[in-house]
């Protein structure tokens, strides 16, 4: 308990070094610092047991929290904040992935499952290739290799099954896509993607 009190001190005292007559930049850096600290308030915190169940994702939750922190306070250089988010969302996933693959229990997969379909669903409206494709690509290395640990899992079946669906129709899609550009028609599908950045 009072390791903890200590860590939230620290973050506090980063945080009063904060001054108007220092530059804007100077006080960017303190709080980004001093929001390091999220990460071991939330693991350590002391006065609520996190159940083994949910023990990863619970660990993870101070990577959105900063990632939030870090968009609002760098709001002026969207380029590099999108890029922390992009690279923290691969290692986030890479250790869920792994944990999934260790645990082999059917909430990891099925968890995995609504995190990269929510990806997908938000790459639509940021309109952002990258996390699509890091979406998409997820469900094919979640199929391969989580069904090894979770092949007997009715849950994961039926996660398989969407991810197969979604990837089918994306498939046709692109492949309506290329026929329309041949023929020179100009519709909604050819225009996919068209506008979306990286």
């Amino acid at each position: 308990m009072m390791g903890w009190i200590g860590i939230l001190v620290l973050a506090l005292l980063i945080l009063n070094l904060i001054r108007k007559e220092h530059s804007p930049i100077s006080n960017k850096i303190l709080i980004t610092v001093s929001g390091i600290f999220i990460f071991p308030i939330v693991w350590f915190q002391p006065f609520v047991e996190i159940p083994e169940l949910i023990s990863v994702q619970f660990s993870l939750l101070p990577v959105l929290f900063y990632c939030v922190l870090i968009k609002f306070i760098w709001k002026d250089y969207p380029k590099a904040t999108d890029t922390f988010a992009f690279i923290s969302a691969i290692v986030s996933l890479v250790i869920l992935f792994i944990a999934s693959f260790i645990s082999g229990a059917s909430f990891d997969a099925v968890f995995i499952g609504v995190l990269l379909f929510v990806m997908l669903i938000v790459s639509f409206i940021i309109k952002k290739k990258r996390w699509f494709v890091l979406s998409v690509s997820s469900m094919v290395v979640s199929g391969i290799l989580l069904s090894f640990g979770q092949k007997d899992s009715i849950a994961w079946l039926i996660y398989l099954a969407l991810a197969g669906v979604i990837l089918i129709a994306m498939g046709l899609a692109n492949e309506m896509k290329k026929q329309q550009l041949k023929t020179g028609e100009e519709t909604k599908l050819s225009r996919f993607m068209s506008d979306w950045t990286w």
